[in-house]
């Protein structure tokens, strides 16, 4: 029976270097990492403009679920290649599509590429004040799938499947929401998890449950830490940490 066939991705740019290694090692002596175009573009989209995921979706052509999946499958490379020393090596994936398009390696002419409805951000583009990023509270909550403030709250913090991260402005008002699959939820050393989560920028995080090492670390990064009353619902469980319900920390009697 025929797979599912994939949709084109949309790749914004065409990288000119497309193989990394550690300095002074041959090539041969080296596992090899292979990061995806569409990874590659996730991550430019992401990281290096600074998109919210759900404008990075929509100019691959994808939905926002597999952008967090593709995001955090590229992130875990990237991150292992510097880690542990491995060769990383860009590659085309057959289902993609440049400006000029570029699809299965036949030249097209009739794609459209999907144009973005977010308004210019930049000063001198836009007439619309910017809010300072810097008033931003971004907070993330574990949930047991990748439906949002929808989902489930996972009451194990190192198991749970997903991150939800909700961007808080001043007026207690969710501004947007990201939602992240869990890179390290199969096995992760301690501080794993707490480095990526301060790599999605956080300010909270908020756990139906949470081991001691785990709370030190947020505590380390700078990062608070709230596991007290938490709801089943992600939603719900943010209401009410915004309401002041959800407050303190309590470690959980198992490992996380």
């Amino acid at each position: 029976m025929p797979g599912r066939r994939r949709r084109t991705r949309w790749i914004g740019f065409d990288p000119s270097y497309r193989c990394f290694k550690p300095c002074g090692r041959p090539s041969r002596a080296l596992e090899t990492v292979t990061l995806r175009a569409d990874e590659l573009e996730a991550l430019r989209l992401a990281d290096l403009e600074g998109l919210y995921q759900e404008e990075c979706a929509q100019r691959m052509g994808i939905s926002r679920t597999t952008l967090s999946r593709t995001l955090a499958k590229a992130r875990h490379k990237v991150a292992e290649t510097l880690i542990n020393g491995r060769r990383l090596i860009i590659a085309d994936n057959p289902h993609k599509a440049l400006a000029v398009s570029v699809n299965d390696g036949e030249r097209e002419t009739n794609l459209e590429r999907p144009v973005s409805t977010r308004q210019p951000t930049h000063p001198e583009q836009t007439d619309t004040p910017i809010r300072n990023e810097k008033t931003m509270k971004k907070i993330v909550l574990t949930a047991n799938d990748d439906r949002g403030l929808a989902g489930e709250m996972s009451m194990h913090f190192g198991r749970c499947t997903h991150f939800v991260l909700a961007q808080v402005g001043d007026d207690n008002q969710v501004e947007a929401t990201e939602v992240h699959a869990n890179p390290y939820a199969e096995r992760h050393e301690p501080g794993q998890i707490p480095e990526y989560i301060k790599s999605l920028g956080a300010n909270v995080v908020i756990a139906g449950g949470m081991g001691g090492k785990a709370i030190e670390w947020f505590r380390q990064l700078g990062i608070e830490v709230a596991t007290g009353g938490a709801r089943p619902g992600v939603g719900e469980t943010l209401d009410a940490y915004l309401a002041g319900a959800v407050t303190g920390v309590a470690e959980c009697d198992h490992n996380h």
